[in-house]
This record gives C-alpha cells, structure tokens and sequence, in this order.
C-alpha cells in the first residue's frame, strides 16, 4: 500500500490504487467537498423560498426534490455500508458512487440510457481528477500532464455528446421541394371581424392565488363537488393543494376568462381549456388570441381554468411523479359544469352582463389534456350517469355542435376500460411536426373514432403543420416545449416556425371550422379537405390534412372483414405488389400508448413488374361526382430523396378508361423523420391525406368515357419505381 501523504504525488499506476480506495482523500479536500454541498444546498432552499415570496413556486416545491434526494441518500448510505467493510476512505470518489442513481436517473429521462451511462462516466472522471489533484491546484501545481490531459479530453467529449444530441438532417425534404399551393376566393378568417370585443372573468371568489377569480370576478360562480372523480386528490397532495389553493375536489370552481362581442345578437358559446402545465404557471390566459379574434367575429369565447388539477413541482421531482392522476375525467366534466353554469345564467331573466348567448351552439376546444377532455366532454353530454361511477349523475344534453382538439393526449380516460368515441358531432384536430412534448399525433387516433349516421352534415379533419410546435398554441408556454437546456442541447430550434405565425394558423383553422359547424358557412371548407387551400393562405408553409364527411359513400374501409378482396361495395383485385396487406396501424413503432385505431392496406412494388389495385364502382355517379383515398407514405425521407406518384385510372362498362397521375391532386412527400428529444432515436408516424378527384377531370381526358357507368377505379404503379404506402377510406361524394 502507498503511504505517501501527497495525493498525487506517485506514477500513473498510483492512479488506479487511488481508485480502489486505497488512499484517503486528504482531510482539506474533504472539508472543500462538505462545503461545497452545504453551499449548494443553501442557494437551492434560498431559491425555493425567493420563488415562494414572489409567487412563481411556493414552499411545497422544496418537498419534492428533498423526498427524492432523501430517499436516494438512504439508498446511498446502503451502498456505503457495503464499502465500509472494504474500508473505503476516499469520500469524493465514494460520492460518485452514491450519487449514481440519482444523476444516472435524471441523465437518462433526457439523454436516454447509453448516453446517460456515458455522461456519467465522464461526471465519474471528473471526480477522480478533483480527487487525485485537488491538493496540487492548492499547493499551486497548476499545471501537470494529466490536467492538460483533461483540458484535451473534455471539449473532444462535448463534440460526441453535441454529435449524439444533435437532430439529424431531418424535416428538410420539403426545402428542396415545391410545396402546391391553392388561392381559396374568400376573404382570410384570420382578419379581424367587425365587433368590438368585451372581456371579464367568473369565479367562487375562494381561489387565494388567483384576485382574477376572487375579488376580481365580475361573476360570483358556486363551487362543485368533484371528489368521485378526483380520488387520487388525498394525502399529501389534498393537504398542499388545499395550503396553496385554499380549496379541496368538494369545491372545485367554475371559473374563466371571457371575451364576447358587444351586440344584441345571439352569441355562439365557444369553451377552450388548456393542458396539462405546471399549476403554478396559470396557463388560462395563453388563449386571449384566439379570445380576442373569435370574440371580435361575433362568438362568446371563455377560457375555462383548471390550473388546480394540473401537477406541481411539489409533487414530483426528475419525472418521480406523485402528482395527480386520473384527472383527464374532471376535466372534461368540468368543461360540461361550465355549460350548466351558462345554461342557468341564460335563464336568469336578471343576468344582463353575459348578453344573449347561443347555447344552440356550443363548440369546445382543448389544447393538450385538454384536446382528450373536449373529446371526452362532447361523450360524456348525452349520457345519463358517470361511466365509472353511477353515484354521479349527469344532466347536460348540450347542443354540442363541433370539437377541436390541438396536439391532444388520447387514452388517458377510458370509459368501461375502451377509448371515448364519437358521434354525429364534427371534429378538427391539429398538430405540428416539432412537437416535443405530444411526441406524437394523438388526435389522429381520436379522429378514426368519429363516425356520422345522421343526414345532418358534419365533417371530421386531421391536420399536420410543419414547423409548429406544442407550447406556442398557448402564448405562455412558449417556444421550449421542455426545460429550456434541454431544448438548448437538441439543436433543434431553428425548425421551430414563430409563435406569430403558428397562432395565425391556428386562428384560420378555428375560425373557419366553428364558422362551418355553427353558421354553416361552407366556403372554407375546403380548407379542410384540401391542404394545399392552407398553403395558399400561408405560403411556404407545408401541411398535411386528411378529411372524411357524413355525405361520402364508402367503397372500401378496410374495417369489413379479413378478405383482402372485399370492400363495402365490391370486389378487390391486386396484382405484382412485393407486399399486400390490410393491418392494424400503429402511430409509429416506439409508441404503445395508442394506435390509430384503423385498418388500412399496405402496399408494396418494385421494379420488377407492374403492380396494380382495382376497387370495382357500383354508386351512381356523375360528373359533379368525386372519388377519393386517404393516403399515407410508408417511407420516411431518410431513406428515400423521391416523392411517391402513381397513375389513377378509372373505366366504365364498355371498356373506355381515362387516367390522371397523383401528382395532379396531392404531392406525396415521404413521411418526415422527427427527434424532438435528446437521445431519442429519429422516428416517423403516419400521416394521411385525403385525395379527391372530379371526375369531370376524366371526362376532359377521354370524352367517350361514360362516367355514369363506372365499372372500376384502379391504381396503377407505372411512375415510382419502388414504393411503399398506407391506403385507407376508399369514397365516392358529390364534390363540392
């Protein structure tokens, strides 16, 4: 054993002795480390009260990370018990031992596992060097060859972890493409209308953090009893909730924020609620965009709060969430105890303030948790009791006459163990392709879950937007949809389109949907149906929209049975496809939270031969008539720089046939690659888009076709050598 009093002061194989703790740390080093930690510790708990003082954090948030550190401090001290039979000395390098779980832990939620391990491998280093030449630095050896060794080595790692965390080249298909566009001749839906707009908030008044909803409530609302629904609210978490908010799930209140236009009119009812966020960010105001905008086109617009059910910091720590759960229920009951509140202040002949609103005439929109709660609220209306719980009843039966559904969770609630539904109620979902906290387009699963059995019209729509993110649909959330080092570290900001531009998006798609499904006014829809209509309007900008309505015919679902040559309305014939088959589809492989809960057929060519897929025609059609698919490539852009196009090709019964390209009605750009987060493999999901052709397109192709006598539609491979993709609602529709 070395005995040498001087830590460093030995050849390189004393090292590795130093790190089998054969050597004790010296005493001053060791006081420096005690110092140092006490110091840390004095600045985090000095921050937590600074925050508690200035309203942004409260002292609940310090209960968290000392629980975790706790917990991991006794887990520690088991490690240390074991070393102290070793007869360990060194207490830095035995710090790092100690400490493992909890940076490893941290490390791996954003970097993931590998580079997590290779991070601290590095932090390891770095202790060992602290602990090997801490006593030189003092003595004033500066410079040896191991620091210069050190001094080399740390910036060739930053490069390979920058290298690791760095997005790929990825989403830049489209750059080097012409993105189609269509001029829609009505004016933009995002000009301001012609009212002037009035705004004020409601509130129990007993919310101690918000004056907005207490003392400054113009409305004084009465609180409701959520505690069946909210059974996870108890313990610690009733007992801080109720310190911070000063009430418990036995008084929750209706509270929001309006903005409505001055007129005599009758007023549509438009209810927003956002997601999940942190409670003590408020994130009720984010919307007065959307308020403003609407309200000054004549809706009532409220922006419902429900920051009380959302989780703490107090509550979890490093993603060891002990937060609340199972509130996606609450918030969509809630949205509907909104309703009730201006059912009865519509019917209080007194109640002056709130003018004449349209309960006729309700839309809901979520963002987030938010976007599943709207769904799962439109659901909940038309039933008599809670589905989890009959103790609850319900009495809502609201005219609810469209949902929106932005960057959505989807699954969270499930009625009797199965996914919400619905029906004969219309539905847009939005999402952008940047976004890191919905990693994936959830709504697209709530959309196959809309159906239409009425004569009324209702239309269902997916849209996806390049460049938008999650937080920027909420103007106080912003453009990290993470911590913000962690969004500094992915490089991936410069994909990020302005929150400006993404919340005039969003104004374009809400007003044009609630103008539709409340006013009836169709103009826009094709806005809908077609997204190169989105494009016109913000050039530059890519999107990808599928569509489906109550009016369209179904020719092939792939939902009838498990005979690939059965559709609803006849045979299926394929030939030469290196892959045919109808699957249940995934939203993409890593995700097992939900699916897209549709079969579609997958199809796959080469070269070798000519590959076609006829669907036989049996509606009467004619030339104001349309066929149509939902479309999705099954290519992602880091394997292919081509886009997919194929001919579609239709023949009547006495054999004349007429044939358009793809490319005519939709660009089918392969699907792009996404990596929102550090250490998370490039992934890509599938995104349909619907495709509707006139028929009359054929007729200027072949005079002598016979549209009224269709015998079959066919698509033909001829144009993409090699290809893969997803195919989906095969229709027939009056176009519009």
């Amino acid at each position: 054993m070395i005995k040498n009093k001087s830590d460093c002061k030995r050849h390189d194989k004393s090292l590795f002795l130093e790190l089998l703790n054969k050597t004790a740390l010296s005493s001053s080093s060791q006081k420096a480390i005690i110092w140092g930690n006490i110091v840390w510790t004095i600045l985090f708990v000095a921050w937590t009260f600074q925050g508690t003082i200035y309203g942004n954090a409260w002292l609940g948030q310090a209960l968290g990370p000392l629980v975790f550190i706790g917990v991991h401090f006794i887990f520690g001290l088991l490690v240390a018990s074991v070393f102290y039979f070793l007869k360990v000395k060194n207490k830095l390098l035995l710090s790092s031992i100690i400490m493992a779980p909890i940076v490893i832990r941290f490390l791996a939620i954003s970097f993931g596992l590998k580079l997590a391990l290779m991070l601290y491998g590095f932090y390891f280093l770095i202790n060992i060097f602290v602990c090997c030449y801490v006593r030189q630095l003092v003595n004033g050896k500066v410079f040896n060859k191991h620091i210069i060794g050190l001094s080399i080595f740390s910036p060739i790692f930053f490069l390979i972890v920058c290298n690791l965390t760095k997005a790929p080249e990825i989403g830049h298909f489209i750059d080097k493409n012409t993105i189609p566009k269509l001029d829609l001749a009505v004016p933009s839906p995002a000009i301001v209308g012609p009212y002037k707009v009035e705004t004020f908030t409601y509130g129990s008044g007993k919310d101690i953090q918000r004056s907005e909803f207490s003392g400054g409530s113009v409305l004084v609302t009465d609180t409701v009893d959520g505690s069946i629904l909210l059974e996870n609210w108890n313990g610690f978490r009733a007992f801080f909730r109720k310190i911070y908010w000063g009430f418990d799930s036995k008084a929750l209140p209706i509270q929001g924020r309006v903005w409505k236009p001055k007129t005599y009119d009758a007023s549509p009812l438009i209810l927003m609620v956002h997601g999940n966020h942190s409670m003590e960010h408020f994130s009720d105001k984010g919307y007065e965009y959307l308020g403003e905008h609407l309200a000054s086109h004549g809706y009532t617009f409220v922006s419902v709060d429900q920051n009380f059910l959302n989780n703490s910091h107090s509550e979890g720590f490093f993603e060891y969430d002990i937060g609340l759960e199972g509130t996606d229920d609450a918030r969509a009951w809630l949205l509907l105890k909104h309703l009730e509140q201006w059912r009865e202040w519509q019917r209080d002949p007194d109640m002056t303030l709130i003018g004449n609103v349209d309960l006729d005439n309700v839309v809901l929109i979520g963002h987030s948790r938010g976007g599943e709660a709207a769904f799962t609220a439109a659901s909940f209306n038309k039933l008599s009791h809670f589905p989890d719980n009959a103790k609850l009843e319900f009495d809502f039966n609201f005219n609810i006459s469209g949902v929106i559904a932005i960057a959505p969770s989807d699954g969270r609630y499930k009625p009797r163990g199965r996914l919400a539904s619905l029906k004969n109620t219309s539905y847009l979902t939005i999402q952008g392709d940047v976004d890191a906290d919905a990693l994936i387009f959830m709504g697209k699963s709530a959309y196959s879950r809309v159906e239409f059995d009425s004569q009324t019209f209702n239309f269902k729509s997916s849209i996806s937007i390049h460049g938008a993110n999650h937080g920027q649909f909420n103007s106080d959330w912003g453009r990290c949809d993470l911590y913000q080092w962690m969004c500094d570290l992915t490089f991936y900001d410069d994909l990020i389109m302005e929150q400006g531009l993404q919340q005039e998006i969003a104004k374009v798609l809400v007003s044009s949907f609630v103008d539709i499904v409340i006013r009836k006014d169709e103009s826009y829809l094709p806005i809908f149906q077609n997204a190169d209509y989105l494009t016109g309007q913000f050039p530059n900008t890519y999107f990808m929209s599928n569509y489906f309505d109550s009016n369209y015919s179904k020719i092939a679902t792939f939902e009838e049975d498990s005979n690939l040559r059965t559709g609803q309305s006849g045979l299926i014939a394929g030939t030469n496809f290196e892959s045919w088959r109808e699957i249940w589809l995934q939203l993409h492989p890593y995700w097992s939270g939900t699916d897209l809960n549709t079969h579609v057929v997958e199809l796959a060519w080469n070269e070798s031969s000519l590959a076609t897929y006829r669907l036989s025609l049996s509606d009467s059609l004619d030339e104001n008539s349309c066929i149509g698919f939902a479309i999705s490539s099954a290519v992602c852009e880091i394997e292919t720089k081509t886009a997919i196009d194929f001919t579609i090709r239709v023949a009547d019964k006495r054999g004349e046939t007429a044939e358009l390209p793809l490319s005519q009605f939709r660009a089918l750009f392969p699907l792009l690659a996404k990596k929102a987060r550090i250490g998370l493999q490039a992934f890509y999901e599938p995104v349909f888009q619907s495709v509707r052709i006139p028929l009359a397109k054929y007729i200027k192709s072949n005079t002598k076709l016979d549209i009224t006598q269709l015998q079959f539609m066919e698509l033909v491979f001829n144009k993409t050598p090699n290809g893969k993709i997803y195919l989906d609602d095969f229709i027939t529709a009056k176009c519009h």
